[in-house]
């Protein structure tokens, strides 16, 4: 499957802002990580954390980890959510593919969460200004729009 290239682009330029090497695990204080092979909490599997304290840095050492609450929160200073302990063995590197945004904004390109009711494809916005903008266009083809 060939994926978006605007959307290679958002998950590049966040990864260099987070100064993360994709495929390159880090076991120190603050690093993001993702979370696999917990069989206690398979939920939390593929989720990204962050490193909260290392205490050993063999498979079988424990680290702790902060799972937020919120995808986008994780690299806030002020992030909330869930910390555990975890083995070193059940952490990996985060891979460019785990922080792609899953829709990008059909105006500015950069990652949306909202979009027309009608659920038309290309109809991906990610703020007021960029929906006011697309208006324009799929107002002629939306099925949803009232006849004035």
């Amino acid at each position: 499957t060939s994926s978006d290239p605007r959307s290679d682009e958002a998950a590049a330029r966040l990864l260099d802002a987070l100064h993360i090497t994709p495929g390159t695990l880090r076991l120190e204080v603050g690093a993001a990580v993702k979370l696999v092979g917990l069989s206690d909490r398979p939920e939390l599997n593929g989720r990204l954390a962050k490193i909260t304290h290392v205490f050993g840095s063999d498979r079988r050492s424990k680290i702790g980890i902060l799972v937020p609450n919120v995808k986008d929160e994780l690299f806030n200073d002020d992030v909330k959510g869930e910390t555990t302990r975890v083995r070193v063995a059940n952490v990996a590197a985060i891979e460019e593919e785990d922080i792609r945004p899953s829709h990008l904004c059909v105006v500015c390109g950069e990652e949306a969460h909202q979009r027309c009711e009608c659920k038309l494809p290309g109809t991906w916005v990610c703020s007021k200004q960029c929906q006011k903008a697309s208006w324009k266009n799929h107002k002629h083809v939306c099925p949803l729009r009232r006849p004035r």
